[in-house]
């Protein structure tokens, strides 16, 4: 192949790409009239593009609008997921951090208690249970108070076709 098929075969790829200037476009046209072997790559060229397209498809209007639907409301799913995910994160690194201040509080209380009342195992063991799962409680609490994280129409479904948005 020498250097007049290549520029034509660069030139008909960056048509297709990027499109061609004036001078190029009238070259590869004067060029494709006379040479046989580089309109048969264009036209395969054409072909194998046009096949790559895939054929149309025409569908109803109502499972077009059912698709779509069904689109924005997993769209809207995994942008909910994705803030949960954040927010979990979150509560995670609180937990954590208010983990390590129930441990600190739990070793000052019962140095403490050690050293001001000579209370009962069983009262020492009551109180630390207690001030370990406070965090939890208020959390939880707090987590029913809290309105509910995915909207009623964006909720996921856990199978494909958990519900009907035919009607």
């Amino acid at each position: 192949m020498n250097a007049t098929h290549e520029r034509s075969r660069r030139l008909l790829l960056d048509e297709r790409v990027q499109g061609l200037r004036e001078s190029e476009a009238r070259w590869l046209e004067r060029h494709l009239s006379e040479c046989a072997e580089c309109r048969a790559f264009s036209r395969r060229l054409s072909e194998t593009l046009h096949a790559l397209r895939g054929p149309e498809v025409s569908v109803e209007a109502a499972l077009l609008a059912v698709t779509k639907r069904r689109m924005h409301a997993r769209a809207r799913a995994r942008a909910d997921a994705a803030r949960l995910r954040r927010q979990l994160s979150a509560f995670a690194v609180l937990g954590a951090a208010i983990a390590l201040m129930v441990v600190c509080g739990l070793w000052f209380t019962a140095d403490r208690m050690r050293a001001v009342a000579d209370l009962p195992i069983a009262v020492k063991l009551s109180v630390a249970v207690l001030v370990w799962f406070m965090p939890a409680v208020v959390g939880a609490v707090a987590a029913g108070l809290a309105q509910p994280i995915w909207p009623r129409e964006a909720q996921p479904s856990w199978g494909r076709y958990a519900h009907d948005d035919t009607q």
